[in-house]
């Protein structure tokens, strides 16, 4: 069974740094690059998993806690395992706090 994993960052380099990390899996990745467009993506695709960046704006704005919330509220996503993609901004305990499973700090190998 082919998995679909939502890939959410503002930067297309980290998207096809997960990309290339996840090659030998048999998934499919749908890639989001803006803040609005999470949850609704999320909605529509029901992935398996969501990778989120912390920081979706190009203005610093730490929005993806809010996100991640919003996807835990929501009765469609709320099952629906996330992990952070934290930089040097990224607070483990608020990602704890706004419901993700774990997180994998950037820049990543």
């Amino acid at each position: 069974m082919v998995q679909r994993i939502l890939v959410c960052d503002d930067s297309r380099t980290i998207q096809r740094a997960v990309e290339i990390a996840l090659f030998e899996m048999d998934a499919e990745l749908v890639r989001v690059n803006e803040p609005g467009q999470v949850l609704n993506t999320a909605r529509e695709m029901s992935p398996q998993l969501i990778f989120l960046d912390n920081r979706m704006n190009r203005e610093g704005v730490d929005d993806g806690y809010e996100i991640c919330k919003s996807l835990k509220n929501a009765q469609e996503t709320a099952h629906i395992p996330v992990v952070f993609l934290g930089g040097r901004s990224f607070d483990p305990q608020m990602g704890r706090d706004a419901g993700a499973l774990d997180f994998v700090e950037k820049p990543f190998e």
